[in-house]
C-alpha cells in the first residue's frame, strides 16, 4: 500500500499499448524505461524528526514523490538569499548519509531529470519514501486489519529508518536502495539494485544531496564540502 498526500499526480511517461498484460507486471516493469507515477507538492513535507531549522525553507521548497518502481522522495529547496543558505547548509549536511555522494551542478545547466531544474541556486535532498507500508502478501481488504501487528510480526515493513543493522556498514553508510526479502515467513530489508534483474519494488535507503551552484547565493569558496563521502562535480560536463 502506498499512501498518497494532496498534490499533483502525473504520469511522467507515455504509456504504450500493452495488450492484455497484467497491470501488476506492467507497474513492476515500467521503471525500466520511464518514471511511472510521480506526485508533486509545492511545499516540503519532510519527516517529523528532521531538524526544526529547516522549517524556514518550506515556502521555497517542492516535494516530489516517486510512487512505483523505484520509490523515493526528492525535496528541492530554492535559495534566494546567501545568508539563509549559509545558515541552513550545515543543517542540510547532517541529513546526508555517511558515504553518500554530494553532486554539484551549476545554474543554467541541464538538470538530470525533467522533474526539476538547475535554473536557480538550489539544494535537492533524495530521501526515503515516507508514508508507505510494504506488505508480504497482497494488501488486506478488510478495513479492520492491524498494520502495527503486521509490522511487529514481520508481515509488513516501512521503508524508513531505523534500518536493520545487517545493511548498515561500520562507518554508518547504507546501500542506495533496498528491497524486501522474505525468509521463514518474515520480511526484512536487503540491499537492492534497481538496475539489475527485476525482483520487487526498490526503496531508497540512503540520503543523497545535490547542490546547484551560482557563485553568489551558493558560492563554493564559502561552502564547506562534506568529508564523509564523495563529491561528484558535474558543473562542467558537456550538455546532453
Amino acid at each position: 500500500m502506498i499512501s498518497r498526500r494532496p498534490g499533483r499526480t502525473t504520469l511522467a511517461c507515455a504509456l504504450r499499448p500493452a495488450g492484455l498484460f497484467l497491470a501488476a507486471f506492467f507497474v513492476l516493469y515500467a521503471h525500466r524505461f520511464c518514471v511511472a507515477l510521480v506526485s508533486t507538492e509545492d511545499r516540503c513535507v519532510w519527516p517529523l524528526d528532521w531538524p526544526a531549522e529547516l522549517g524556514e525553507a518550506r515556502t521555497s521548497c517542492r516535494t516530489i514523490r516517486f510512487m512505483t518502481g523505484t520509490q523515493e522522495t526528492v525535496y528541492e529547496i530554492i535559495f534566494y538569499d546567501r545568508e539563509q543558505f549559509e545558515a541552513l547548509w550545515p543543517v542540510l549536511l547532517r541529513l546526508k548519509t555517511p558515504g553518500a555522494p554530494l553532486r554539484l551542478f551549476r545554474t543554467g545547466s541541464t538538470a538530470p531529470s525533467s522533474l526539476w531544474s538547475n535554473a536557480k541556486p538550489a539544494v535537492r535532498i533524495f530521501g526515503p519514501a515516507e508514508g508507505s507500508v510494504v506488505f508480504v502478501s497482497p494488501h488486506p481488504t478488510d478495513a479492520s486489519y492491524d498494520v502495527e501487528r503486521l509490522l511487529a510480526e514481520g508481515e509488513a515493513l516501512r521503508p524508513v529508518p531505523p534500518w536493520p543493522a545487517e545493511i548498515v556498514s561500520a562507518d554508518g553508510s547504507l546501500p542506495e536502495y533496498v528491497r524486501m526479502s522474505v525468509e521463514g515467513g518474515r520480511a526484512s530489508w536487503v540491499p537492492g539494485d534497481p538496475h539489475g534483474p527485476i525482483v520487487s519494488f526498490f526503496y531508497r535507503a540512503r540520503v543523497d544531496l545535490e547542490l546547484v551552484v551560482d557563485g553568489s547565493v551558493i558560492d563554493l569558496n564559502r561552502t564547506q564540502l562534506p568529508a564523509n563521502g564523495p563529491v561528484i562535480d558535474r558543473r562542467f560536463e558537456p550538455e546532453p
